[in-house]
């Protein structure tokens, strides 16, 4: 057996001395990686690069999902706006057009009070008259 040659108890420390699994040490071409070759060590590093990899898909899933709730808030607030604005120019008119019919209220109550008082001296002239 040659020294150079690995067998499956044979631990691949990454050149900075992490123990981060060297995946291209085990999986080559002509010789396929199978879970046995691996410590426990390994399968942890593994585990724990699997997980960040999903980790770092569920975060890019949340940001996504975020920049739609985000872009749905904007176009649901833009609706409001519009919609504000319409209702607050309605108010404005409608308040012209309650100022516009009390003004003619007024004027009716005016007219009725001044029709009273003529028909009230009408019927007092009357009255005058008839007591003589």
């Amino acid at each position: 057996m040659r020294a150079e040659e690995e067998n499956e108890t044979t631990h691949v420390v990454s050149p900075d001395g992490m123990n981060d699994v060297d995946v291209d040490a085990y999986d080559t071409p002509t010789r396929r990686a199978a879970i046995n070759q691996l410590n426990v060590d390994d399968l942890d590093a593994w585990l724990e690069q699997i997980r960040e990899r999903r980790l770092q898909k569920v975060k890019q899933l949340e940001a996504l999902a975020k920049v739609k709730s985000d872009e749905a808030m904007l176009v649901t607030w833009l609706k409001f706006e519009k919609t504000y604005k319409t209702a607050r120019r309605a108010l404005q008119r409608l308040d012209e057009q309650e100022k516009k019919t009390e003004a003619i209220l007024h004027k009716c109550r005016l007219l009725a009070m001044a029709a009273q008082l003529e028909v009230g001296q009408e019927e007092s002239e009357d009255a005058d008259e008839s007591v003589c």
